[in-house]
């Protein structure tokens, strides 16, 4: 509890962790989660055809705090992390934190993100890869396409975001109530960052160590970055509408 503000009763605290074939590396996450703290553990396997459920499964059967959900298909990150709320709501949690289930997001950095929730009374806030330089290494194609849908984001929200796509978050139970709200509605981040701008939402961004996968393969692909900006104008039309 010392790396925690003490006013966080870490029992009120949901981690949503979305997973598609990750059966490399959920079960390492979880049990490093677990030596973290006494919060709630929420594995949304989405779809998965390997045995990353059966992992998590195993698991739960011997700490209750570890709770499995699973998608009969794969319906994607927005579904898996709208399931994943629904259910922390249903616990009791107060505060939830994403993190996704490849090993890109330290454990030990959601500390970060918890105390400057608490402390800095804001709704979400977002680690960011590309706030301060750090020693995260991604493509310069990749770079160059988050900086760029960034910077078109930033000016619609009204308010600088540098990595709007950003899986490692946290937030409260009112900014859990927007995801509810919209998520299964909205096709990309994009999207849905400009709708919350809307709303009477205070955001942060801080700066976050990440690592690369070292298994399985980014949803960004090559073709997916090469359409980049036609997500992008795609997603403020729809946003603006």
């Amino acid at each position: 509890m010392n790396e925690y503000d003490s006013n966080i009763d870490l029992t009120k605290v949901g981690i949503i962790i979305p997973a598609y074939n990750e059966s490399k590396t959920i079960g390492k996450l979880i049990d490093q989660l677990s030596k973290l703290g006494n919060w709630h553990i929420l594995v949304v396997d989405d779809g998965s055809i390997d045995n990353t459920d059966q992992i998590v499964l195993d698991k739960s059967v011997k700490n209750q705090k570890i709770h499995l959900l699973r998608h009969v298909v794969n319906i994607g990150p927005a579904f898996a992390i709208h399931s994943g709320v629904t259910f922390g709501l249903k616990l009791g949690c107060i505060f939830f934190v994403q993190v996704d289930g490849d090993g890109q997001h330290p454990p030990k950095e959601i500390s970060k993100l918890l105390s400057t929730l608490i402390d800095g009374s804001y709704d979400i806030v977002i680690g960011s890869r590309y706030l301060k330089k750090t020693n995260y290494e991604t493509s310069f194609t990749r770079s160059f396409g988050i900086w760029g849908s960034s910077k078109i984001i930033s000016m619609f929200c009204g308010q600088k975001i540098t990595d709007v796509t950003s899986g490692f978050r946290a937030f409260n139970v009112k900014y859990a109530k927007l995801i509810i709200k919209y998520y299964l509605s909205i096709e990309t981040l994009f999207e849905y960052s400009i709708k919350i701008s809307k709303e009477d939402i205070k955001m942060k961004e801080i700066p976050m160590n990440m690592t690369k996968r070292n298994f399985g393969k980014s949803y960004l692909s090559l073709p997916k970055l090469f359409l980049y900006p036609f997500r992008i104008s795609y997603s403020v039309l729809r946003a603006i509408i």
